[in-house]
């Protein structure tokens, strides 16, 4: 519910259980944003495959970078 408000993609696939049971392909509930999902995936690399001292910019916790 916070990255549809973030996203402004209010589809109630996202939302809304009962919508996105009664909708095709989405019969265990509500599903995240393909995008949320996407956006995990640079720091999936980092931890597992980036070997680097130091690390690569993406790899860097938002929070430190005003630190």
């Amino acid at each position: 519910a916070a990255y549809a408000g973030v996203s402004g993609d209010r589809n109630p696939v996202h939302l809304d259980d009962a919508f996105a049971r009664g909708t095709g392909g989405f019969q265990r509930g509500r599903v995240v944003h393909g995008m949320l999902v996407a956006s995990l995936f640079p720091a999936l690399i980092a931890s597992h495959f980036v070997r680097s001292s130091p690390p690569p910019l993406f790899a860097i916790s938002p929070s430190s970078w005003w630190a």
